[in-house]
């Protein structure tokens, strides 16, 4: 499916359906979800964040929880952190959840 907006989310959305996963745009601000993305029986849940210092403890937890739910992975995905960069290639954590360059 197509992106709505542009920018960080596009790119992933991009790279998701260029590696065969069926991927979508949550567009509600009601969730703390931005991507849901499905691969034969793995199934994704994504937020974006420019900033992923940005996201707050609450943010992962719902995350989390969601995922507990539907029986799927939890990642926030975005470019920098505090300390610089994030550094392809490289898997992070923040409150529990992964994060990772796009």
């Amino acid at each position: 499916m197509r992106p709505q907006s542009g920018g960080l989310i596009a790119d992933i959305l991009k790279t998701l359906e260029e590696a065969g996963f069926l991927a979508s745009e949550v567009t509600s601000r009601d969730y703390c979800i931005q991507i849901v993305a499905k691969k034969g029986i793995t199934k994704l849940l994504i937020k974006s964040s420019q900033n992923v210092d940005s996201e707050r403890r609450e943010s992962a937890e719902d995350l989390k929880s969601l995922a507990v739910a539907f029986d799927a992975s939890p990642f926030i995905i975005g470019m920098k952190m505090q300390k610089g960069v994030i550094e392809e290639d490289t898997l992070y954590e923040r409150f529990g959840v992964n994060v990772m360059h796009p």
